[in-house]
Formats: C-alpha cells, structure tokens, sequence
C-alpha cells in the first residue's frame, strides 16, 4: 500500500538525518543499511552514500546517480515474492575508488490478505460422539509479517451454532509463531434427529478468544448431517485486511438403525411374486425398496444379496439407479417342471462400521406354467392284437400322454382325430383309455389305425398325435353262405340212382380252417331221406342214391348243412327243394278209410252228412280225384264226385233204420281206381240223444321232434249227458301215417311232475298178462315209475348242466317165466333261468399303490352261473362305492383305473361290483370289493410356516424350550414319519428330530450377543424331511430366535471413583463433571437415573438424575471445606429396578500458579513411511505441579503440522499420523507440541517433535518408456560396449539403489553381459551375424531392499540388431570329381560348380572362374557355375583337371579355389570287392571318422595304381554336398586322394565313389 505523503516526508527526513551522520563521522565506512517500504513507485528516492558513485554491477530493482549517490528503485518491490527482505548491494567511489557495501531492508506493508490453505474445509463427527470430542482445523495464513499478519485469537463461530453444540478452542504458540483451531463438539450428536449442521466461522479482531460452553445436547446425524462453516480470519495491520474460507463439518453416521426391506410386485395389486417360466434372463420379478435412516454412503449403504433359497443361480440381485431400489431379476432359464416355486431368503446389510446391521425378509416366488410343453405320448406307435369277438366295452389299450406344463396346460384331453369310421372304437377323454364301442368284425376290417391326438387346454393349446394299430385277430364267427338260400331241382320220378341233381356252393370269409367248408346232411333231413341222396363233402354235388318215386314224396327239402373247421364249427343250412315230376304210377287213396257222421232224424233232403276224401298222389289228370257211391243205400244219399260231399237224399227215419253204411270209391283221371274203399256209417239219431262233445273246439299242443314211442303229446276230453256211455276216442284224420294215439320234461319242473306214461300190453291173461313197470337205468335217480301205471314223475329238480337223461323203462308181466320189454326214454333238460350269478369269494380285498398310472388294470372279479346260454352268460358293473369314478370294469370283470389315484384324498375304496346275466329277467349277484391304496412318497413334509419367530428370554437354563416347528408329511407310514434337522449346524441350538422341539444349548446372555455379534437375534433354516424311498422328500424354513432382555444387569458407572476439582471462586451453576452409567439392558431395564444419596448434606450440590450432570448450586468456601465426597445412585427402571453407586471426590482448588512441563527441551522420532494410517507416532507427556483442573493437562499441536498430517490425543499426548507419510515427497516434519491445563487462566508450554521419515521399498523400478532397439556389427571384441540402460526408483538408499542384470537371451548363449551397477550392455562373446541377426534381451533392474523378499523389480526388452561384414569366404559344396562319358554333345552341361558364402547381400553373392585347365575343352559360366563342353573330349585321355574359383562381392572380396577332375569312363577298368557297401554311422560323430573301406582291383594285376574319386552324394534321392572325403589308409594326409589298392570313406551321409587304373584311359566303374 502506498504511504500517505505526509508519511513519506517524515520517512525521508529520518534518512537523511541518519546519513548526514553517517557522512561525516566515518567517511570510510564500508557498510552502510537503508530501510524501503515495499510496493513503491519506481524512482522512489534513496539518501546517497557518496560522490561520484556507481554499483559495481546492473542491479534489477535499484539504480545510483552517479553523481549525487542518490539510489532509487528502478522497479516496483514485492516483499512477499523476494528470497530476502535483505538486498546487498556494492557501492563503488571514484574519488578515490573505495567499496562500500549498502544492505537495503524492504519493509513491509499490509498488502495481502489472510489466506486458509483450502477454499472447503470438510471435518467429520460421530453422531454419537460425546461431548469434548474435537477436530482439528487449518488455521489461516498471512504473507505479511508482524502485525500485519493473522491475529489467530480471533476465530469464532459466528452462524449455525444455534443448538450449540460446537464451540472454537485457539491454540496460539507461545512463540507467537502459528496456532491451532480445535472444533469442538459440547454433547452427543444423533443424525436421525440433525442429519447435518452449517457453521459460520469468524476471526475477528479481538485480541483474546471467545470460549463458549455450550449445553451437552450433542449431535445426531439423523437429524442435521452437515455444518457448514465460514471461518474469517483478520490482520492486524492498519488498516486491517481479511480472509475467509468456508468449512463443511459432516457428521460421521453410527450405525444404529436397521435397514428395513419392502417388496412391490407385478402387478401391485399382487400379494406375491410370480414369474413365468419362459421369462427372459433380466426380466424384472420383484422390486426391493430398502430404507435406512443411517446415512447413505456409509451406514445407510445397502448392500442385498440372496442367502437362501437360490441355489439354482435362478435370481440375482441388480443394483438399480434409483437410490435404495433393487430389482430381483431372472439369472438363468427357469424351468416350472423342475421347481414351481422359490422361497428366497433375502439379506439387506448397511455397511456400518464397526458392525453392520442387517435385516432379512423372505420373497416367495411362483413360476408361472407357460404353455411351452407339448403333450409327450409314452410310446409314438402302440400296437395290439384283439379277438374280434370281444363284447362291446371291452378294453383295447390305454395310451397315455404326460404333459411337463401344469394346471390347464397339463390337462389333457384324448380323442380320436381318424381312423374310426367304422365307429367301432371309443377313447375316454380324460384317461386316453381305448375300448371296443361295437362289435368288431375282422372280415370287414382286420387291421384299425387309430390316429389319438392328446390336446391340453391351455389358452394356446398344443397337440400330439399317436397311432394305435388294433389287429384284429380272426374268431370264427362267420358262418358259411350258400350262394341261393334254396336251391331248386326237378326230376322225373324213378330216374336212375346217380342222377346229378346239384352242385352246391357256399362261402365263408373267416381265414384258415375258420373259412374251409364242408358240405353234410342237416339233421332236420330224416336219415330216410339222406339215405335217398349222395352228397360230397369237398366239391357239394348232390345226386341220387336210388330211384325217388314221387307219389311216396313228391318233392324232398333236404337241409344241407355248409359247416366250416373252426373250433368250435359255425354251419349254416341251405335248402335244396327237390320237385319230382309225375308219371301215373299211384290210385286214389282214401284216408281216413272210416267216417262216422250223425244225422238227425226227419232232416230235410239235402242235409249234410260228412265229406269222404281220398287223395292220389300222381300230379295233374293223374291226380284229380272222383268219388262215386259203389255200395250202401244210394237212394237216400248223394255224393259229389269232385268233393267227396255226401249229402241225404230223403229225410231220415230213426225208427225205419237207425244207422246206414256205404261204400265209397274214388278213381283219379285215368280210372285208375282206389283198392281200399271208404266205409261212410251213418247214424240217424232223435232229438233225446246227446252225442260227446269236447271240452274246447280246438286243442293245441307241442310236441318235439324225435320223441319216443308213446308219448303223451297232450290230452284230449269229450262229455256227454247220456248215462252209461263210454267215450271212446279215435283219430280220425289228420295222422295218415299212423304216429299218434289217443290215449313229455323242463328243468325247474318240481318233485312229482309227470314226466312220461309208459305204456305196453300183454295178450296173455290173468297174471301172465299183467304189467309191472320198473326203471332199470334211472340217472341220479331223478325219476320214478309207478309200478302199475307206468306213470313216470320226478323225484327231484333237473339239472341244465346235463343236457338229456337217458332212462330205460322195463315192463314185465306176472308170469313164470317172466318176460320184460325195454324202452329207451330220452329226457331232454331245457334251460331255466333260476341260478343267479355266483362270485368266487364272498369278498375281496385288493392293495395298490396309489401311483398306479390311469388306465392300467389291477384285479379282476369272476363270477359264475350254472345256467346257459344268455341265462349263462355274465356282464359286470360297479354299482356303489366308486367315489370320483376313478375306477372302471371291463366286460369280463377286469377292474382298472380311470382317474388319478391320489391315497392322501381316500385311502380306501369300498367298491360293490354286480355280476349279471343277460336273461330277459336277469338275476344278479354283487360283491364287495375293497381295493386299498397303497401310499407313495409323493408329498413333502410342508412346515405349517415358512418363517418361524420365536422370542426366548435371556439367561434361561440350558435345554429350555425355544418353540417348535411343525411339519405335516400327508403321506402313510415311513413316508409320512418326519425328521427334523438343521439345514447347517447350529452350535446354539438343538432341534428334537421327532417332536420338532428347539431347545437351547447353552444359557443366553442377551448382553453378550449385542457385544459379540451386534446383533441377539439367530436366523437359521431348519429342514423337515420324510423316510420314504427311494428318495426322502423335504422342505426348510426359516427360524429367527430375538433373545428378550430381562433386567439382569444393573447400571455401571464408567469409574468407580470420579475425581472434580473446583475453584473456590467458582460461580454459582458450574458443571463440574458428569457422571456416566451404563445399562446394557435395552428398554426401561436400561434407563438411568442419577441422585446423591449421601455426603451433600450442605446441598452444595446437583445432579441431573438424566444426564448425570453435577452442578455446583452453593457457594463454596475453600478455607472452610476443601473437598467433598458424594455418592452418586445409578437406578434403572426396570420391574424390579437394580442399581450402583460411585464415589464422586470433589477437590477445592484455589489458584493456578504452575505451568505444564515437559522432561526434554525436545523430541525426535523416526518413522517408516509405510506406516498406516492410526498408529501412534510418538508420545509426549507433561506434568504439572498444580492439582484438579489446573493440573488437567490437554495437547494439541500448535504449528507446522502440514495441513492434518499428524493428529494427537488431547488427553494422553499420543501423536498419531492422520495421512499417508510419503518419504519421496517429505522426509522430515517439526511439529510444535503445546501441553495447556485448564486453568483459569491457562497455562501452557512446548516442545518441538522432530519427525524423520524413514523410507519404505514403496516403488519399484522405472524403465524410461518406449522400445529400446540397438544395432551393432558383427564380430564385435569381447567386453565391447554396445550401450547403457538405466532405471529410476525414487525410493531412497538401498531402496532405491539399483542392480542390473540380464534374466533372458534370445538365441540363447550369453553373448551380452550387463555390468550391474551402470546398465551398461557388452558383449560376452563374439558375436556372429551368422549364428544370429538379432539378440533380444530382457533387463531386468532391482533395487537392493533388506530383507530381500521386499525388493521390487522391473523389466526392460532390448533389442540389437547385428549388421554383417565380410568375414566369410566362399565354400565350395559340391563335388571335386566326375565321371564323363567321351562322346557326350558339345554345349552339354557337364557339371555344376556351387559353392556357399553365409554373409548376406554383396558379401554372399558369388561369382565363378575357370582359372586353370583346358580353356578351349570347357567354359564356364560366372554367375551359375555351369561347366559346358565347348569341344569334343579326347578318348585317349585319362582325366581332366580344372581349376575353378569363388569370389563374393564384398567390399574387400574373398575368393576360394577347387580343383574339379573329370574323368572319361571307360570298358575295361578296375572292379570293387562288391556292388553295394552298405555300412552304418551313428548322428553326431565328429568329423574325420572313419566310415567305410572299400576296395577295388585292376584287371592289370596288382601292379596297377587304383586312384578312388567321390564323385556323387545323395540322400533320399537328392544331392546334399560333401559330407564326406576319403582317403586310403596308408597314405599320409600330405598324399592326397590319389593312389592306393584300398579307399577309406570319412564324413565332412551315402555317396559313390570313382576307381580308374590310371594306366588305362577312361577306364573305371563305380559302386
């Protein structure tokens, strides 16, 4: 700030005073100080040291006339950015040239502001922080000095401290140098009630702190969380500048509320979750709203999870953006046939610290059946073989279908889709049960597939369709057909035997032996008459056995009987009608040959009298028959010749003649005349006579055929009122054959019935010819015969089952000897329907398993019936006792099921099965059947809850009983008996694994639980479970025990004995201290209430019986009573309340006289930088001479703590670090360590804490980012340096001394080395482009901590690149000799020449030379090495020898020399031991080894020089250079491969080699 100026003249008079004085006092001073004030205007003036004068150097901020010495500022000065408020400057004079040094003092002005460090300030609470609880806070800094500076006795709480429940302590250094801020809290906070609180902070200009005591209400970070403070802080220069900075105080939450959970479903109006099974992974099932009134980031920050019930993996938790919304979502496919319904145990857990609360909740989800199953038939293909003859009802087959959907979607429904035109088959719709719905006929159709669809009734509904292929087996129950029901013939009558009448023909539609027809004679054809004919059985031809003669039969019905071979037979009857024609061959016949007519007297002419008739059996003319009177009174009578009438003439006298005979004749159309006349005898009766008259006009009976001789057909009866007349009775017509008399038996005829009357004669008189009857053969001794008579009865009832009794009746007379006649008396039996069906038992009891599926068969009834036919014949039913119609009865009794059977609905069937005949009036039986559902394990043991609460007193005995859980296992037997277990044992507890009894394990203390698990409340799952087989069945639930609190703890005091001390003169209300006591118990059984019950009796003394508050109320006198001792009561408000007491040791002080001191003048401290965060640094101790409050001594630290690095206990002195040390950014702290008692007023003292910072191996190693790539040229000499690699570690020492080394060389072969303490890389080795072109190494640099597990590392790739020189010469590869044959073509190819140079580029590309031989026989071509003939060879000569050179291209080329013989074969040249050597060479054998020998001889004797050449190498068919070289074993190395008998083969793998006698040209051979 610029100075006033009238300020500014009273500054320069000052100076020039002081310099007037200096000027003539010591003229050769060589020092001399100005003052300046900072902030002036440039060309400020400055009083001048001397003249002439100059600066012995440019000065930025100062220039000097050099002629007045004036110095003034050449620049404005800013105190506040120089390294010094001192500037020295040299002062050169020229007269005479003498130095003086100026020292120039910048002043300073209050032209900053105070600064806080941070613009926010953040600190943290407990809510349920006690009261003195503080936080330090970042004072406020000033770049001025002095006064200018921050007066740090003025900070103050100026906003937001309404409710008080913060007040500002100031520590100043005593040094004046820095000060602490202590927010303090004056009570317990609690965040539900305050969730924050905002302050405003204020350093104003006072000169003595503001100390505030505030009332002990504290905070709660429920209910204010935040307190926001401004803090202004003020100079004291003139005028006074500020700053300000604003300071967030957040309350840090306690956990104490539980969250708690709420479910919302889809729909809302839902009471439950339900998902449907083919839900999309994600899809939302439930919401999950959590609230904790904790807060949100820490106490109140949920986290869900799912404990239980989701061992599938089906559901997962999703955290939703919505704050405190969770969405349980489908985790993975769910399949309702495998689980319909969870029971997910959810867990909620805020993540309060020191212990979380959690809550738990249980969500029942149901899987919804989605239609997504098609109904599966057990089989896809059912056959069956059924007899057509089954009754109608009769079971086919149960198909049956299982559907995996549930509910509609698994019911299903049968039906035949086609197959059944014929309506012969039904299908049960319900049970898929097929049965026969008419009578089957094979013949019309032997083989049905049925096509049965099964259909469920979702809202979609999906079908599956099967066949049923029913074979209907062949019965015989066709009955062969004749083609014409009657057949027709005619013949002349006596036609000769043998004469073909028919061929008859028949059909049967049966199969096999049911449909092979055989012809035969009916029975109802007489045998007589069957005699008359022949019929073949096989082909049906009827002829003539004999001669028919058609008046003894003018037509013959024969019944011919077409009967097939089944078994039993079926037959039918055919008619054939045999028509004779006639020929006249018979005369009229009369019969009846009598006639006996009455006439009444004195009738008129014309009366009636009878009518004669006689009958020729001769057809046409030759049967028309006349009658004529031949003999007799034929002037009374007349007969009609046409009719046989014969009618009276006259009127009749009785008394003239009674009675008239005539004789009647009868001729037919060719006269022939009857032999035997009829005899007509008229009798004239009178008006007294009164002829018999019968009892009825006409008289009706039945008789059956084939009955025996004499029996009674019936009875006929005639009366007259005439006395004494006996009625005879004749047959006069109607039996021309004579079989009847005038003179037969049923089953249920009683004892007694006449039966039969038997009847013979005897012509001999008296006893020889009198009649007895008797039974010789009587059956059962059923009849009986009365022994004159001859009347045969029953003696009792027939039975149907024998169908004819044969009885053989004797006669026999009186007489010696005795002679007897048999008859045979053949009683055929007729049924009756009088037996009732019969059962087998009188009961039955059947037991199946209620598993049984739906249409299978399980027991069958039979009953019987004596009677037969339909009499006979059964039908069964279920009359009662069929609850639900789940069972069913087939026609023959079979009994199956038609429904599900479920044994937990009914257990017990008591059927009433009725067994019928089929009578026109049936009789029944029934029977009781009692079918007994066998139970399957088919239902769990359900707990009657799925979530148990039980709540049990603390500090009951062990083994009390807790609760009991209950399952219900509605199955029978072992698989209903249900067991109890825990799902995970519970070490607390223990479950009666019968009665379901919990019981405790150990006696609770309720208090305890809260302390070691925050939390007395147990949840576990218990499991029920059954003893059925193959498998138990089970379910859980869940169980949560609340231990109860009964008041089983008094309160405690926190001390036994409180100590206080007060002043003498302390005010009237002053809190001493307050007494504290706890009560684990929870509710009334832990309130507290205070009182003193002994040593106030001066009433000196209060205390608050809530807060425990004493407070003085009197006015104390030290000299009078320097101490007081008070029993404080503790009394909680249980039941029966319990309590405790403490001392409270009340010490009067009266002044404060001595400060706190420290045992050191100073402290210093070493400490690891790794050190965490809470662990005590040092401690520091003080003590005080004085007693009470004023020796009450409390630290803080008061300067130079790097903004809250270091925090120490205000009431033990421990300095403990707040933030992570950081040695590589500071190493060494001094911090200020003020002891203060609470004396009125304070005392205090300091001590320095040097902190050094040791360092920690915190850092690993650092490479310099980016690839490192080097080249270098090959053939480098060992140790020569290719380059340096470094590494950085900021630890310090050791930790960050760093060694090098290489952990990998690719090729491998340690041609690098790196020297370990530079990084620098040389080579180890030489280095050949030709092995490698390029090294890749990894670096790797560690620093050198102790121990050495705590050294860190790095690792660094390096590549180097090996560049080629021409270090190799060329080398030739192929062979130095071949064979040639003389005549070969000019500008043909004789050989190659190669030879190799590994370099690369120009120093491996070769070119060749011819350099010696014939030049003019060959050339050779530079860049392939192709040697070409370029003239004809000469036979004559032996060899050729060339020598041929390799050149690369190098810089400095190298070249290499071969010389190449070529040899001209020939004829007759020398011969190898054998063909082929073969010989073996083991991998890997070094070179110059011997191979093989090989031996060859000349035909010229061994005189002659043999010289071997390899000429070829091959290997799998391809040359492969020159590994191998040979040599004869006695030559030196110096002789070559010349001469020799014997060549040696060594490797440099197979080859050939050349012999030649040297003496012949072009003579040689191989092997």
């Amino acid at each position: 700030m610029a100075l006033t100026g009238r300020g500014l003249g009273r500054f320069h008079l000052i100076l020039l005073m002081l310099w007037t004085l200096s000027r003539y006092s010591a003229s050769s001073q060589v020092r001399q100080e100005f003052q300046v004030l900072e902030e002036q205007p440039i060309g400020t003036y400055r009083p001048n040291p001397a003249s002439p004068y100059r600066f012995s150097e440019n000065h930025k901020l100062f220039a000097i006339n050099g002629t007045t010495g004036v110095i003034y500022t050449s620049s404005v000065i800013d105190r506040e950015v120089l390294q010094s408020d001192v500037i020295n400057v040299v002062v050169l004079s020229s007269q005479p040239t003498y130095p003086t040094e100026v020292r120039i003092v910048v002043l300073d002005i209050n032209d900053n502001s105070p600064v806080f460090p941070d613009a926010s300030i953040v600190v943290s609470f407990k809510e349920d922080a006690s009261s003195g609880r503080q936080v330090i806070l970042d004072t406020a800094t000033d770049s001025d000095i002095g006064s200018n500076g921050v007066d740090h006795t003025t900070y103050r709480i100026v906003k937001g401290n309404d409710q008080r429940k913060f007040r500002l302590d100031i520590t100043v250094n005593p040094s004046g140098e820095g000060a602490f801020l202590h927010l303090v809290s004056t009570g317990g906070l609690d965040r539900e009630v305050t969730p924050f609180y905002q302050l405003l902070i204020e350093v104003g200009g006072q000169r003595r702190p503001e100390k505030v005591w505030l009332p002990a209400n504290g905070l709660d970070y429920e209910s204010k969380r935040e307190y926001s403070l401004t803090i202004h802080a003020v100079d004291n220069g003139v005028p006074s500048l500020s700053g300000r900075t604003e300071a967030t105080i957040k309350l840090l939450d306690v956990n104490d509320n539980d969250p708690v959970v709420k479910f919302r479903y889809f729909p809302t109006t839902s009471k439950f979750a339900s998902v449907d099974e083919n839900a999309q992974i994600g899809t939302v099932v439930a919401l999950l709203t959590v609230s904790d009134s904790d807060s949100p980031m820490a106490n109140g920050n949920i986290s869900v999870s799912i404990l239980g019930g989701n061992e599938q993996r089906h559901f997962e938790v999703h955290t939703s953006p919505v704050p405190n919304l969770s969405l349980i979502k489908v985790a993975s496919v769910l399949d309702r046939e495998r689980i319909s319904s969870y029971n997910l145990t959810v867990s909620v857990s805020d993540n309060g610290k020191p212990i979380a609360r959690s809550s738990f909740a249980s969500l029942v989800i149901f899987v919804n059946d989605i239609n997504d199953h098609p109904p599966i038939f057990q089989e896809t293909l059912y056959r069956v073989d059924i007899s057509e003859d089954i009754p109608k009802g009769s079971y086919i087959k149960g198909v049956s279908a299982t559907d995996g959907d549930s509910g509609q979607n698994a019911n299903l429904r049968y039906s035949l889709v086609s197959g059944n035109a014929l309506g012969w088959f039904s299908i049960s719709e319900n049970s898929g049960l097929v049965t026969s719905a008419a009578l089957l006929d094979r013949e019309i159709a032997s083989e049905i597939v049925l096509n049965i669809s099964a259909k469920d009734q979702g809202l979609q509904p999906k079908i599956s369709y099967t066949k049923l292929i029913v074979n209907i087996t062949d019965v015989n129950d066709q009955v062969p057909t004749f083609t014409q029901s009657t057949f027709h013939v005619s013949l002349v009558e006596h036609a000769p035997a043998g004469t073909e009448l028919v061929v008859l023909s028949a059909s049967d539609d049966d199969l096999g032996a049911n449909g092979t027809i055989r012809f035969s004679f009916d029975s109802e054809t007489p045998a007589s008459v069957q005699e008359l004919f022949r019929l073949d059985a096989v082909s049906g031809r009827l002829s003539t056995a004999v001669e028919l003669d058609r008046e003894d039969q003018a037509s013959y019905l024969l019944h011919i009987q077409a009967a097939d071979a089944g078994s039993p037979p079926l037959h039918s009857v055919g008619k054939v009608n045999i028509t004779l024609r006639d020929i006249n061959d018979n005369r009229p016949v009369f019969y009846p040959v009598q006639y006996f007519a009455n006439v009444k007297e004195n009738e008129p002419s014309g009366s009636y009298v009878t009518t004669v008739s006689a009958t020729d059996p001769d057809l046409g003319r030759n049967g028309t028959v006349k009658y004529i009177i031949t003999a007799g009174d034929a002037s009374k009578f007349r007969i009609n010749s046409n009719t046989g009438k014969i009618t009276t003439l006259v009127p009749l006298d009785r008394e003239e003649k009674t009675a008239y005979q005539l004789q009647v004749t009868a001729a037919d159309g060719s006269s022939l005349r009857s032999h035997i006349q009829a005899i007509v005898t008229v009798t004239v009766i009178d008006t007294q006579d009164n002829p018999p008259v019968f009892s009825q006009k006409v008289y009706s009976f039945v008789m059956f055929e084939n009955v025996g001789t004499g029996t009674i057909i019936g009875t006929v009866s005639a009366t007259t009122v005439d006395l004494n007349t006996n009625i005879s009775y004749l047959i006069t017509s109607g039996d021309q054959r004579g079989l009847f008399a005038v003179n037969s038996a049923v089953e249920n005829w009683s004892t007694g019935h006449v039966i039969f009357q038997a009847k013979a004669s005897d012509p001999d008189e008296g006893t020889n010819g009198m009649v007895v009857y008797s039974l010789k053969q009587n059956p059962k001794g059923l009849f009986h015969i009365h022994e004159k008579h001859g009347l045969i009865t029953l003696t009792g009832p027939l039975e149907v089952t024998t169908s004819s009794y044969e009885v053989e009746v004797i006669a026999s007379d009186m007489g010696v000897p005795k002679h007897t006649s048999s008859l045979i008396l053949i009683v055929s039996v007729y049924d009756v329907n009088d037996n009732s069906p019969m059962f087998d038992q009188l009961s039955y009891e059947v037991i199946i398993l209620e598993s049984e599926p739906v249409n299978s068969r399980f027991f069958k009834v039979e009953a019987t019936d004596k009677d037969s036919g339909l009499n006979g014949e059964i039908m069964y039913d279920i009359a009662g006792g069929n609850t639900g119609e789940v069972f069913g009865i087939f026609p023959d009794g079979q009994l199956y099921i038609k429904a599900e059977l479920d044994r937990e609905i009914q257990d017990r069937y008591n059927l009433v099965v009725v067994a019928k005949d089929r009578a026109v009036e049936p009789l029944s039986a029934t029977v009781n059947v009692s079918v007994i559902l066998d139970d399957v394990n088919d239902n769990r043991p359900l707990f009657n809850s799925t979530n148990y609460v039980f709540h049990f007193e603390e500090e009951q005995k062990r083994g009390s009983l807790v609760g009991r859980v209950f399952a219900e296992d509605k199955d029978f037997g072992p698989n209903s008996e249900v067991r109890y277990t825990f799902e995970t044992p519970q070490p607390n507890f223990e479950l009666n694994a019968i009665t379901g009894e919990l019981t405790s394990t150990l006696q609770f203390d309720r208090e305890l639980l809260m302390r070691q698990r925050g939390a007395a409340v147990f949840s576990f799952v218990v499991v029920s479970s059954d003893q059925g087989l193959p498998k138990p069945l089970r379910d859980q639930a869940k169980v949560q025990v609340y231990i109860q609190d009964i008041n089983d703890n008094p309160p405690k005091f926190t001390k036994d004995i409180y100590q206080a001390s007060i002043s003498e003169s302390a005010q009237n209300m002053t809190q001493l201290l307050r007494v504290s006591a706890s009560d684990v118990d929870e509710n009334k059984n832990g309130q507290v209430h205070y009182h003193i019950p002994e040593g106030n009796e001066e009433g000196q003394f209060t205390i608050d019986s809530s807060s425990g508050q004493v407070t003085l109320v009197g006015k104390l006198d030290y000299e009078s009573t320097s101490s007081y001792s008070l029993k404080i009561i503790a009394l909680d408000a249980g039941a029966v309340p319990l309590s405790s007491s403490c001392m409270l040791s009340i010490s009067i002080l009266d002044e404060n006289d001595n400060s706190p001191s420290f045992p050191k003048s100073s402290l210093s401290v070493d400490v690891l930088e790794n050190m965490r965060i809470g662990e005590l640094v040092a401690s520091v101790t003080a003590t005080d001479a004085d007693s009470g409050q004023n020796a009450d001594i409390t630290y803080s630290i008061t300067a130079t703590n790097n903004h809250g690095t270091f925090s120490i206990s205000p009431n033990t002195g421990s300095i403990f670090l707040v933030k992570k040390l950081d040695f590589e950014t500071q190493s060494f702290y001094k911090l200020n360590i003020t002891a203060k008692d609470n004396g009125r007023p304070p005392r205090s003292s300091s001590i320095p804490v040097v902190i050094h910072v040791r360092d920690f191996n915190d850092n690993p190693p650092i490479f310099t980012p980016g690839d490192i790539f080097k080249s270098i040229p090959e053939n480098l000499p060992i140790s020569a340096s290719v380059m340096t690699i470094t590494a950085h570690d900021t630890d310090a020492d050791i930790n960050g001394q760093l060694e090098y080394s290489i952990v990998q060389q690719i090729p491998r072969g340690n041609h690098f080395s790196i020297d370990p303490g530079t990084g620098l890389i040389y080579t180890n080795k030489e280095v050949d482009r030709e092995f490698s072109n390029l090294f890749e190494l990894t670096i790797k640099a560690t620093d050198q901590a102790v121990p050495v597990e705590f050294r860190r590392f790095a690792l660094k790739n390096v590549t180097i690149w090996v560049t080629d020189q021409n270090d190799n010469i060329p080398t030739f590869v192929s062979q130095n000799a071949l064979v040639a044959e003389p005549n070969i073509v000019i500008g043909s190819i004789l050989t190659t020449v190669v030879a190799f140079d590994p370099d690369e580029g120009a120093n491996g590309e070769v070119e060749y030379e011819l350099v010696e031989g014939d030049a003019n026989t060959f050339i050779m071509d530079r860049y392939s090495g192709d040697i070409r003939l370029a003239s004809q060879l000469v036979p004559s000569r032996l060899m050729y020898t060339l020598t041929v050179s390799a050149t690369d291209h190098g810089t400095e080329r190298k070249t290499s020399r071969t010389e190449l013989t070529i040899i001209l074969q020939g004829m007759d040249g020398p011969v190898f031991s054998q063909p082929k050597y073969i010989t073996i060479l083991k991998e890997g054998q070094p070179a110059g080894t011997n191979v093989i020998s090989l031996d060859a001889s000349s035909p010229r004797g061994s005189a002659s020089r043999v010289e071997y050449f390899i000429v070829a190498v091959r290997s799998g068919g391809k040359a492969v250079g020159t590994p191998f070289h040979h040599r004869p074993p006695h030559w030196s190395d110096t002789d070559g491969c010349r001469a020799g008998p014997r060549a040696r083969l060594r490797p440099l793998p197979g080859g050939c080699v050349c012999h030649r006698d040297r003496r012949q040209p072009a003579q040689n051979t191989t092997c």
